[in-house]
């Protein structure tokens, strides 16, 4: 499921008074966080920052432009996985 939409993110502090921002050399990658649970009782929750941070990591960059988030659950008999997803454009900002 969809849960939100981004122009532009970042987990990480950027001072963007003297950075130029070009979105065309933006990598597109997905991040995840997921977590088990166990008879329906969750072992932790996953967060969107950790999603961004790995995805992020992923695209070695410190910016994601046009992302999208998204939960996702899966179920078994005595076992599942809630996972936030975070995907998008990830790029460098570099100073002028």
């Amino acid at each position: 499921m969809r849960t939100g939409d981004l122009t532009l993110v970042s987990t990480k502090n950027i001072d963007l008074t003297n950075t130029r921002v070009d979105a065309k050399n933006g990598k597109r990658v997905t991040g995840e966080d997921c977590q088990t649970n166990i008879l329906g009782i969750p072992l932790g929750l996953p967060t969107l920052q950790t999603a961004i941070d790995r995805a992020l990591e992923i695209g070695g960059g410190n910016i994601m432009l046009d992302e999208a988030a998204y939960v996702k659950n899966d179920s078994y008999i005595l076992f599942g996985k809630h996972c936030i997803i975070a995907e998008g454009a990830v790029i460098n900002t570099s100073v002028k």
